[in-house]
């Protein structure tokens, strides 16, 4: 782009470039990324995935291809470049980088044998950290630019671990509300319960011990597998769990063999923490959803990171509130977030799927946990 035209009161400027700041600079930008990167996509053999793939953040564009040689390779990196200086685009060669490992829009990817790493910056965390602890303990209220520029650095964090979004999404819509209510400042208050679970996943990663993190820098990384379809689907671990006013128990299945199973019975803490009664069935939902994280919290780490996981359960709410990590019910609330904080410290990416079943076809599980009855 060449040209942003500024109404200033009565006068309009014209500018020889884009400015970045206002508020149409974001659809203007990204209304022409987008063409851009779909015409420079036309360019792959569309019948071979593999072939090549792009995705532009903002005005940086990264690019993956595929093929027998080194030299084809390359040769396939420079068409969508080659595209773009025709079409008028002036790109940056001195930032460019080819091979791994890479840097791109602040975080650190390469590869290994199983799949591709990503890391994010220890001192980019570290800094993010600090914001939210000062808002979490100190702030009284945030102005809404501040919570704006707060929900960017966290979305940033969400692109490398998807469970984060559980606790960011609340974020967006209370500064959804204020702009539309054209509120200047957001009370504190209003963001603690997001921001009590943003700031207990950042303790952890950015800790000595974290599962997430080097021995040395402390970044933290996350591995997404990449192993072929066809593997995928012959490995198969189903996590099949049950709740009752008693207890919770449940099963893990790989490729329909049974590995693995627990039982448990509720303890007074549990109680206690849900305000719940012993035998009462009014709370089967809460212990349908603890008998889900128990699962997920025992297992996680015996499950290859190329599987396919099925989460199954007779519980249609605990499945629907597990598929978004949140529920309308505070306690089963609690839960979700509770799982979606394992998952997102997990260094690892695992591909869940949820599978509702009968009552009378979770006989195994339901008798697990009912052992203390």
């Amino acid at each position: 782009l060449h040209y942003h035209v500024v109404k200033v009161k009565k006068y309009y400027v014209l500018f020889r470039c884009l400015i970045f700041g206002l508020k149409s600079s974001p659809v203007l930008w990204g209304r022409a990324a987008a063409q851009a990167t779909r015409l420079a996509q036309l360019l792959y053999d569309s019948r071979d995935p593999d072939c090549g793939r792009i995705e532009t953040f903002v005005d940086d564009p990264f690019i993956a291809v595929k093929a027998a040689t080194v030299g084809l390779c390359r040769l396939l990196l420079c068409i969508p470049a080659l595209l773009w200086l025709c079409l008028g685009y002036r790109l940056s060669f001195p930032k460019r980088q080819v091979g791994f490992p890479l840097k791109w829009i602040g975080i650190t990817i390469w590869t290994v044998g199983e799949g591709v790493v990503v890391s994010l910056s220890a001192q980019k965390l570290a800094t993010i950290c600090g914001v939210v602890e000062s808002v979490v303990d100190r702030r009284l209220r945030l102005r809404q630019t501040e919570l704006r520029r707060l929900c960017g650095r966290l979305s940033w964090v969400g692109h490398v671990v998807p469970y984060f979004n559980a606790f960011t999404a609340g974020l967006w819509r209370r500064l959804s509300l204020a702009e539309k209510l054209q509120q200047a400042w957001v009370p504190a208050k209003d963001l603690y319960d997001d921001l009590r679970w943003v700031k207990a996943f950042f303790a952890v990663v950015t800790s000595p011990s974290s599962e997430g993190a080097l021995p040395v820098n402390r970044d933290y990384l996350r591995l997404f597998p990449t192993k072929p379809a066809s593997d995928v689907k012959k490995d198969i671990w189903v996590i099949q769990v049950d709740g009752s006013p008693v207890g919770v128990g449940g099963i893990l299945i790989r490729n329909e063999i049974v590995v693995r199973w627990f039982a448990d019975e509720l303890t007074n803490d549990d109680l206690s923490v849900f305000s719940a009664a012993r035998g009462d069935c009014r709370w089967q939902s809460v212990w349908e959803g603890l008998a889900l994280l128990l699962g997920v919290r025992l297992w996680r780490a015996l499950i290859p990171t190329h599987s396919v996981v099925i989460c199954r359960s007779d519980s249609a709410v605990v499945l629907s509130s597990a598929m978004s990590f949140r529920s309308k019910s505070a306690s089963l609330n609690c839960i979700m977030r509770e799982l979606a904080l394992d998952c997102a410290l997990g260094a690892r990416w695992f591909d869940f799927h949820f599978e509702h079943i009968k009552g009378s076809q979770n006989t195994s599980a339901d008798c697990l946990s009912r052992l203390s009855a």
